[in-house]
């Protein structure tokens, strides 16, 4: 008597989960195994572990209980950094009529905004200002910050008067 034994295919569903922060190193691969035997094992060559990666091509070897291995390719994109610009309004004869409308890009979108004003204002626009320095704090949707200062400068306006000597 011959027994012959037909083994059920394995099938395998990757994740990737991609970095949250511009340069991190959060991103990971998750794997689903269905059918087979199990015992499946799984390695990045080079050796390393499975998560904490950041963005880069990354190949992935699957061993099968027989020892027969197969491998596959992924990519983890790299997130933009969190870009600020801003339109300043310089004071004008050192009155508090100064602004800053910022720009945001990159990132994550779904920004909020800390600057060092006294009011510790949360809007993108900060207005109503005296000369001087100011900085803002940019956090992501994913908690990714940037942070960044400017100045608006006094404007004073000098008037010249001249008086001609007239013969």
């Amino acid at each position: 008597k011959v027994s012959v034994f037909q083994r059920e295919p394995v099938y395998l569903d990757f994740h990737i989960s991609p970095i949250s922060c511009h340069t991190g190193d959060d991103g990971e691969i998750m794997i689903d195994e269905y059918g087979g035997c199990g015992g499946m094992q799984y390695k990045l060559l080079p050796n390393r572990p499975l998560d904490q990666l950041g963005a880069g091509h990354y190949r992935l070897q699957a061993t099968y209980p027989t020892g027969t291995t197969t491998e596959f390719e992924f990519d983890i994109d790299q997130v933009l950094p969190i870009i600020v610009q801003a339109e300043v309004q310089n004071s004008t004869s050192g009155a508090n009529n100064g602004s800053i409308t910022l720009t945001v890009s990159g990132g994550t979108p779904g920004y909020s905004y800390l600057w060092n004003d006294p009011a510790q204002s949360e809007l993108p626009v900060l207005s109503q200002l005296a000369p001087g320095t100011y900085s803002v704090i940019v956090t992501d949707a994913n908690g990714c910050t940037r942070q960044v200062a400017f100045t608006v400068a006094d404007l004073t306006t000098a008037y010249w008067s001249v008086l001609l000597n007239q013969c």
